[in-house]
């Protein structure tokens, strides 16, 4: 195994290679029918290496669209290299475009260490990429109507060939992935074809009107980046607020990390999308963060399990939401924190909420949090035994915590197996 491991980097660069030349031996054919006004003509070179560049600029600069997540634009050059250029010569330099973008980003990404990965992305895109092109230059169909036929192939191409990239990465089934796809990148993808149509039309007569959004398409990548800087510095100063709570009593310091820790292992197991995923990971970290105001006398008296304690400890998560829904891109992460500590049978507090009513990041919350209590003792030592803790968590399921929940926290551990699953801190 180890020896195989060693040798991906290699058979990485064989695919890498294989791809290549398939892609030299489709520009050939490209060249050798196509008719010679069109094989010879300098203008569709010209064009075709200019959004071949923007396609891996693209890859270089991502769009950040969260303070943790950023998404390649590369659907507006995508979808201008199928629009403007046969389909042959489109599929060619749409295949060109996606490889030498991967390999620019190869070491960032680590898709090399994986040999599958680029000759995949460059095969579909090419099969997507040439049908797009196909029916963007259907004659029976008006300009505009074929290009949002080409902009529909383009898109569903995308989300149905996601699969044979994603599936051996991240182990779940077509279904699943297929259903990733259109929820997480549906939307920033179609605005990109709606962006870029427009263009296309424009660019038919006069291609040097693609220079027109060069500058537009700057600005808005300044304004993302903006927009992200202040969400880290927002998100760092809550998380620092959140450790000082900890810190408050030395023998739950870390708590709030170790819930983190936990939750992140539960969510590798959920098809959950990757902007709820922040989101879910942001409020384990912030979820005591309404204690900051209480006194220190009251701070521990809660019980984990939900429904006793101080009336006035009560109004943490109150307190922590109150805190967090200040700043608009939080809103998500304010309704988790809120209701952290409902219970699965309505028992629970601020709002008694019951069943699926509770937010699910807030369910995964609640079994990570009473985890974290049962195994860390108030003098700041390991509290029961895992076989203890984990036949506590069977017998809340179903009243005080979500069943599913708890089932695949319980999953979870048993893949972890005696390794301790909140001891790996999240930052």
């Amino acid at each position: 195994m180890a020896s195989l491991a060693g040798s991906w980097p290699r058979l990485g660069m064989a695919g890498v290679a294989a791809s290549a030349v398939g892609l030299a031996g489709l520009g050939l054919a490209w060249y050798e029918t196509a008719p010679p006004a069109v094989a010879q003509s300098t203008g569709h070179y010209i064009l075709a290496l200019g959004l071949i560049a923007t396609l891996v600029i693209s890859y270089l600069f991502p769009i950040p669209v969260t303070s943790r997540s950023k998404v390649y634009a590369s659907g507006t050059a995508l979808f201008l290299l199928a629009a403007l250029l046969p389909p042959v010569a489109a599929a060619c330099a749409i295949g060109i475009g996606i490889l030498v973008g991967e390999l620019a980003v190869a070491r960032r990404t680590g898709n090399l260490q994986v040999p599958t990965v680029i000759p995949t992305q460059v095969a579909r895109w090419l099969v997507v990429g040439g049908a797009g092109s196909f029916v963007a230059h259907l004659h029976a169909a008006a300009p505009p109507l074929a290009l949002c036929g080409c902009a529909a192939t383009l898109w569903t191409g995308d989300v149905v060939t996601g699969p044979f990239l994603l599936c051996p990465l991240v182990r779940k089934g077509a279904l699943q992935v297929m259903r990733m796809m259109a929820i997480e990148g549906g939307v920033f993808e179609a605005l990109q074809y709606a962006v870029a149509l427009p263009a296309a039309l424009a660019a038919e007569s006069r291609p040097w009107t693609l220079l027109l959004f060069v500058l537009p398409a700057i600005f808005v990548y300044k304004a993302f980046e903006r927009s992200r800087v202040t969400q880290q510095q927002t998100r760092r100063m809550l998380t620092t607020l959140a450790d000082a709570v900890d810190g408050r009593d030395a023998s739950l310091d870390g708590h709030s990390r170790r819930v983190a820790s936990l939750v992140e292992d539960v969510l590798a197991l959920l098809p959950v999308p990757a902007a709820e995923r922040d989101d879910i990971m942001l409020a384990a970290r912030l979820h005591d963060v309404g204690k900051v105001s209480l006194p220190d006398d009251l701070l521990w008296e809660s019980d984990a399990s939900g429904p006793a304690g101080n009336a006035v400890v009560r109004t943490h998560p109150v307190r922590g939401a109150n805190m967090i829904e200040g700043y608009p891109e939080l809103q998500p992460v304010a309704r988790i924190v809120r209701h952290h500590r409902e219970r699965w049978d309505g028992q629970g507090y601020p709002q008694r909420l019951s069943g699926e009513d509770i937010p699910l990041g807030s369910r995964i919350i609640a079994v990570a949090e009473y985890y974290d209590a049962l195994t860390h003792s108030p003098d700041g030592v390991l509290g029961l035994s895992r076989p203890d803790a984990l036949a506590q968590l069977r017998r809340l399921g179903g009243s005080a915590f979500d069943p599913a929940v708890v089932d695949t926290f319980l999953k979870r551990l048993d893949e972890v197996g005696e390794e301790s699953p909140g001891l790996r801190l999240v930052t």
